[in-house]
């Protein structure tokens, strides 16, 4: 496989996992953005879609999923408007 074969089956599994998530589907997408960052430690898109991911699905390890990405880039607005849809989405106000 060619380095531009391998940059579109990447580009495609990540644009199936955003599709996936914004469809309701954060497990299925979650498993796919998990995917990317174990082939991929270093890819910023794919741990922000993980942590969203697992936001959506909701409990202990979304919130510290995405916690733990805030932290390493707390300037990424992308992230936080992320963050803050996926509380308000579940009600939760306090921490939207």
């Amino acid at each position: 496989m060619t380095d531009i074969e391998l940059k579109n089956l990447k580009d495609n599994l990540w644009h199936s996992a955003d599709m996936l998530r914004a469809g309701g589907e954060p497990e299925k997408a979650a498993a796919l953005y998990a995917e990317l960052t174990a082939a991929d430690a270093k890819d910023a898109a794919a741990e922000t879609g993980l942590a969203l991911a697992k936001l959506a699905i909701g409990g202990e390890e979304g919130d510290e999923a995405i916690l733990a990405v805030i932290d390493k880039r707390p300037d990424d607005l992308s992230l936080l408007v992320g963050a803050g849809y996926a509380y308000a989405a579940r009600g939760d106000a306090e921490k939207a």
